[in-house]
């Protein structure tokens, strides 16, 4: 879990999360006035800390599901300190996988209300007031017993199904092991530019 490694490693946390059990979890875990339940763009900005309060802002896998990404990052450059930064690792729709892939790359899902590659979602950030400080292929760290079932019940056809039968084949033993895996995902990582108010 993020917020558990943040705090481990010293940063005071808060997180924001839609799902009513999970926010259960959290608020237990890390305190009430911790984890905003509902949407980032819902928040209030003295719920957490008040206007520009944070260093860092991490979105894993998260602007792709938001409802207006626009309002998000308008709400995250709100709560960020001027030079603040946010770390976002999201599906890259410019990347080799998705390419090969095509409308059978896992990410164009329907739990998934936007599509970013990595020029639009630079475009993006520039408009809130952040400058790009790095942008790379990130991994998806995976098991081939995971990527095995992925191929076999959701991506049907493409490259993924002619090596469904090589997969079949690992053994059970190394088909647990955890490896990076580069299915198209993206890291970015922005700061906050001291003209943005």
């Amino acid at each position: 879990m993020l917020l558990e490694t943040a705090e481990q490693l010293g940063y005071e946390v808060y997180g924001v999360e839609i799902g009513n059990a999970s926010v259960d979890v959290l608020r237990n875990k890390f305190g009430f006035e911790h984890v905003f339940h509902g949407w980032f763009d819902q928040m209030e900005i003295e719920c957490c800390g008040g206007a520009e309060f944070f260093d860092l802002v991490t979105m894993v896998d998260v602007l792709e599901h938001v409802r207006n990404p626009n309002n998000t990052l308008n709400q995250i450059s709100k709560v960020l300190k001027k030079g603040g930064l946010v770390a976002c690792y999201i599906p890259n729709t410019s990347s080799w996988a998705a390419k090969i892939l095509g409308s059978r790359w896992e990410f164009y899902c329907t739990p998934h209300l936007f599509a970013f590659s990595a020029r639009n979602l630079k475009a993006l950030f520039e408009k809130h007031g952040f400058d790009v400080l790095a942008s790379y292929p990130s991994p998806r760290y995976l098991s081939i017993e995971y990527a095995r079932n992925v191929i076999q019940y959701e991506l049907h056809g493409g490259l993924g199904e002619l090596m469904l039968p090589i997969l079949k084949r690992v053994p059970k033993f190394l088909a647990r092991l955890i490896m990076p895996c580069y299915v198209g995902n993206l890291t970015i990582i922005v700061q906050k530019n001291d003209d943005h108010t």
